[in-house]
Order: structure tokens, then C-alpha cells, then sequence
């Protein structure tokens, strides 16, 4: 016997309620759960049949808490870096494609040619392109907020977040806060900029993409 969207959503409340908040993990644990509840139980509607703390599903759960949260903890870390790799990956791969070498080749040659004649432009030019970066990620996370509950969402806004901060604050940079008070300009910081702004740019790109899938995923649910 198969289990209702309301059981479903049952399996899931509890998931929610004992702090198995990612997404990612959670429709995982509870299709592995109503798989095992579908496979055991003959009677489905006396098992999920409330009655307090006897309801037979809260005690079958309540028994399964400690290594439900164990098993949470330990697929939360190798999701991090799994999905570190992924997007670090993907970001690599956007920026091979000839479109994103052409304009990356051309940006550069100009930097190389025009530079230091405009390097004050260049400069501000550098770090307005990394402000619409962070305006971006910004508008990303507002609006797609409720995204956040898939760890791969998660480390996007994360990855792109420390991509502009390396680029703002990196030793060899003459960053901002020096530009701003000093007013000193130096070749490398555009140089610096660009690259990290390809980074972000491409970073960012990924995210649309896999932004639509889990936006799709996230409709589809069930609960």
C-alpha cells in the first residue's frame, strides 16, 4: 500500500521538526523512509492513526531520531564539499566555452594595450563590475529565498559571496579601502578585478542554471 501526500507530509514534519532543515537531504530521507514504511507495515492507516506520543509513527520515529540526525550530520558535510567541487567544475567548464574565452581574451588585450593610459577608469570600471556582481547576488537571494533550503543553493550564494570579498580584500590588491583614502592605482588590481569578476560572472551563470532545476524540483514536491 502506497502512503497519501498526508503521510508524506507527516514524514516530513518530523524530519523538519527534529532539525533536518536541507532539502537536498530530506526528500532523500523521506522517500528512503516511506519506502521502508510501504515495505513493513500492513495496515498504513492504523500505523500514521494519531493518538499523542503512541502514535505508532511518532514512536517509530522517535526510535530512528538518533540515527536519522547522525546520518544528517554526516551527508551535510560530504554534501559541502561535493557540491564545492560540482560548482567549482561547472564554473570551469562556462568559461571555456568560446563565448566566455572570446569576451575573457578580448577584456584582457584591452586591459594590456589601454591600461596604464586609463588606469583610474579601468579601476573603477573593475570594481563597478563587481558591485553589479554583488547587486546580482544579492537580488538572487531575496527573491529566491526559499531556495536556501537546498545546500547546493546554499554554497552558490557562498561561492560567489567569497569570490568578490578575495577580490575587494586580496594583499596583493591595492584593494578598496586603499583606493578609496590613498586614491593609488595599480595595474594588478584591474587585472585582479577582471579575473575575479569572470569567476563570480560564471559562478553565477551556473546558478541560473542549476536555479531552474531545483525550481522545478522544489514545485514538484509533494509536501
Amino acid at each position: 500500500m502506497h502512503l497519501s501526500n498526508e503521510n508524506i507530509q507527516k514524514i516530513d514534519n518530523f524530519l523538519k521538526a527534529i532539525g533536518i532543515e536541507l532539502l537536498d537531504i530530506r526528500i532523500e530521507m523521506v522517500d528512503h523512509i516511506a519506502t521502508e514504511i510501504e515495505e513493513n507495515i500492513d495496515d498504513i492507516n492504523a500505523f500514521f492513526e494519531f493518538d499523542g506520543f503512541q502514535t505508532p509513527f511518532i514512536k517509530y520515529m522517535l526510535s530512528k531520531k538518533k540515527s536519522l540526525l547522525n546520518k544528517y550530520q554526516t551527508q551535510q558535510r560530504s554534501l559541502q564539499w561535493n557540491n564545492l567541487k560540482y560548482i567549482f567544475k561547472d564554473i570551469l567548464s562556462i568559461l571555456k566555452q568560446p563565448y566566455f574565452s572570446v569576451l575573457i581574451v578580448i577584456t584582457f588585450s584591452i586591459i594590456h594595450f589601454f591600461g596604464n593610459f586609463y588606469l583610474k577608469s579601468f579601476t573603477l570600471i573593475s570594481y563597478g563590475f563587481l558591485l553589479l556582481c554583488y547587486l546580482n547576488l544579492l537580488f538572487i537571494s531575496f527573491k529566491f529565498k526559499h531556495l536556501k533550503e537546498f545546500k547546493l543553493f546554499q554554497t552558490y550564494l557562498l561561492v560567489s559571496s567569497m569570490l568578490i570579498m578575495f577580490s575587494v580584500y586580496l594583499p596583493i590588491n591595492n584593494n578598496l579601502l586603499n583606493l578609496l583614502f590613498d586614491s593609488s592605482y595599480h595595474i594588478i588590481t584591474v587585472y585582479s578585478n577582471f579575473l575575479f569578476f569572470f569567476l563570480t560572472a560564471a559562478s553565477q551563470f551556473s546558478l541560473h542554471k542549476k536555479r531552474i532545476i531545483l525550481t522545478n524540483k522544489f514545485n514538484s514536491l509533494l509536501f
